[in-house]
């Protein structure tokens, strides 16, 4: 138990308080099941899971009169393993204490732990974490580890309904638990779920423990207080068997909440036990915390003191490790020299801080050692080939030659821990790539050749194919290799951009949302011509480029021209009197731009269209009256704009729109047009004013 918490030198906590007095500390105690030993900690006894109850159960376990401890080596071993992962101090002498307390789980009425003399103290684990939702990058911390000691698991107590008894399941009881506690050094419990995380990752990689929490074999409590201070704390509340990261975090939110509550009304915070409730995401009261003169501790009467060995005969002279007899911390070093060569947490630093990945990424990479095998070599085989790649990379992928190292890793990080990484979890018989065929399939997609959906193709097909599937050719077979040329994508893109007005003011208009982007996008690349489509990506990052040059008025700021200047009427004769001087009126959709998105009046799909006796042509666009008072603006807009009308590009001047005086404004909504029309020849004709 924790029964102190120590002043801390660290930065104030990250929860958002009403006050600034409230200040919350947290500790935890992690019980970790020692899976790797095929007996209990001190009977003869198998556990397993799923075995059906009371089938598992020495005499030792049900405290049968005349049973007596005998102590399990391999427990000891896997112990010490775990304590030097954890950079803790292996006492050379501990011992065992008999901790009293009356359950029914427990029919001795006493567990054997460390109390007095654990088997390890004062070690420490880095591990890396980053709060959600915020753009801050991630940051490593060290939390202390207060000890490891050794002690037995309790049985299991389940609830009848049908009966309404409580039925004791004692399969568990006995089973070899490590019990890790920690220093009082977490402050939000993110920075709490991540300890525990990385620790899981820890014990799973060196075979100490499978860490799974579902199956109670990893359970945690949590110490919570909260105080005006770090140093000045109020009770310490602890929530019991807290058994998935995502249950720690809301049992740490909640409590720190419900304490910070009662402290900041005045009020004290009862030193209770909880537990807490997943389905409705609240602690709730179990008993009165005991004190420690509660549990009585006595000297465990039939278990000699344990020492271990610093170093033996057959470490110091590089034999054979010893395996029996004796526990000797150097020949567990030597025996275990390979798992301890790179451990998970230095791992993941190397994967976020060197090689710049996302600290999920790089836990699915480390929860696989497949997939980081696979990780490394691959990126060293790109790396070497990278010279001859560079400048087709840099021209699609847009970045600098500082930033295309940590793109490759990115890239790669992104397939292992995706694409294949379900793969591992979810296809039985699921065959991983080699490094060559990965990194072939990686430069293409660094290249631009596939991309989104039809790249997973590709490399779905790859894995299916075994190892004489070649990327290039699945790709050309399956219709997946892309047009990659940014010549031809941005000359595409300019060209829809120009004849394709409405959608592109849309965007600029609503606040340029990526979803209006990516709906353009989409037609580009369904109306291209040629048997290979073009590359989305590209595409979308071109059009985005020359989309970002446009202000909101449909000015290009880099003054290249005016993307809309240019607009096309299809006219047809059809709908147009012979030889008429009158109006004739052309159905077909217009959209004018100068209307569009502006805010000042609506745009009619009706255009009236004079064709004049000389052969000139004039377009009026018709709107509602507008919906701002301010004409001059509405005028300066207009004037800036030039519409061209075809098929013959007959040109149409703008720029003498005007307002009328003020007694027409009311009637008319105040637009007026002296309009010069160029005629089919080339020469201009001048119109009386015309109000409309």
């Amino acid at each position: 138990m924790l029964r102190l918490f120590h002043p801390l030198q660290r930065s104030v906590a990250f929860y958002s308080t009403a006050t600034s007095k409230c200040v919350p500390i947290i500790g935890l105690e992690i019980h970790a099941q020692l899976t790797s030993v095929r007996s209990k900690l001190f009977s003869p006894a198998h556990y397993s899971f799923a075995a059906p109850p009371n089938t598992q159960v020495a005499p030792l376990d049900a405290a049968l009169p005349g049973s007596m401890p005998i102590l399990n080596r391999d427990c000891v071993v896997w112990a010490v393993v775990a304590a030097l992962a954890l950079n803790c101090r292996i006492n050379s002498l501990s011992r065992f204490d008999r901790k009293h307390y009356f359950y029914s789980d427990s029919p001795a009425g006493f567990q054997i732990t460390q109390h007095e003399q654990p088997i390890a103290e004062n070690g420490w684990l880095e591990y890396v974490w980053k709060l959600p939702g915020t753009k801050s990058s991630p940051q490593v911390s060290k939390t202390k580890i207060r000890r490891i000691q050794l002690e037995q698991d309790t049985g299991k107590s389940l609830y009848d309904e049908k009966t309404g008894r409580s039925l004791i399941d004692l399969n568990r009881a006995g089973v070899a638990l490590i019990e890790i506690v920690t220093d009082p050094d977490f402050s939000t419990s993110y920075q709490a779920a991540a300890f525990v995380d990385e620790l899981a990752t820890l014990l799973h990689h060196l075979r100490v423990c499978s860490a799974s929490m579902s199956t109670g074999e990893m359970r945690v409590d949590i110490n919570i207080s909260v105080g005006s201070s770090i140093s000045q704390q109020g009770s310490i509340v602890e929530v019991k068997n807290v058994n998935s990261l995502r249950a720690i975090r809301c049992a740490i939110d909640y409590e720190v909440s419900r304490q910070r509550g009662i402290f900041c009304s005045g009020g004290t915070v009862i030193n209770e036990t909880r537990s807490f409730d997943l389905l409705s995401s609240k602690t709730i009261p179990m008993r009165d915390k005991e004190v420690v003169q509660d549990y009585r501790y006595l000297p465990e009467p039939n278990l000699p003191p344990l020492r271990i060995l610093e170093s033996c005969e057959a470490c110091s002279s590089m034999a054979a490790p010893s395996t029996s007899g004796t526990v000797c911390v150097g020949c567990i070093r030597l025996q275990h020299e390979a798992s301890f060569a790179q451990l998970p947490n230095q791992l993941r630093r190397n994967l976020v801080f060197q090689h710049g990945l996302p600290p999920e990424r790089a836990a699915s990479l480390i929860e696989e050692p497949q997939l980081c095998s696979l990780y490394f070599s691959t990126s060293a085989l790109i790396l070497s080939q990278l010279p001859s790649l560079e400048e087709q990379v840099l021209a699609v992928q847009g970045v600098s030659r500082d930033e295309l190292e940590g793109l490759v890793h990115r890239e790669i990080a992104f397939w292992c821990s995706g694409l294949l990484y379900s793969g591992l979890h979810d296809t039985p018989g699921f065959r991983l790539p080699s490094a060559a065929q990965l990194s072939q399939f990686v430069i293409m997609t660094l290249s631009g050749q596939v991309f989104g959906t039809g790249a997973e193709q590709v490399l779905n097909y790859l894995c299916a194919e075994g190892a004489s599937a070649n990327a290039l050719e699945i790709a050309g077979r399956t219709g997946a290799l892309l047009v990659h040329d940014l010549s031809l994508i941005r000359s595409t893109c300019m060209d829809f951009i120009k004849s394709n007005p409405a959608p592109v003011l849309k965007y600029i208009r609503k606040g340029r949302k990526r979803w209006h982007l990516q709906s353009m996008v989409n037609r580009i690349v369904r109306s291209t011509e040629s048997t290979q489509l073009l590359h989305e990506g590209l595409v979308e990052r071109c059009l985005s480029d020359l989309l970002n040059r446009v202000d909101d008025d449909g000015r290009d700021t880099n003054e290249i021209g005016y993307f809309f200047a240019e607009r096309r009427v299809h006219m047809h004769n059809s709908n147009l009197y012979p030889g008429a001087n009158k109006v004739a009126m052309m159905r077909n959709f217009l959209f004018s731009y100068a209307i569009l998105g502006s805010g000042f009046g609506k745009e009619k799909n009706v255009l009236p269209i004079l064709r004049t006796d000389d052969n000139s042509v004039l377009i009026v666009a018709e709107i509602y009256p507008p919906r701002c008072s301010d004409y001059h603006q509405m005028i300066r807009f207009l004037a800036s704009r030039s519409m061209y009308i075809g098929p013959s590009t007959v040109a149409v001047d703008m720029e003498e729109w005007s307002p009328k005086a003020s007694e027409a404004t009311a009637d008319h909504g105040g637009l007026v047009r002296s309009s010069h029309t160029t005629n089919l020849s080339g020469t201009q004709t001048s119109d009386p004013f015309e109000v409309f």
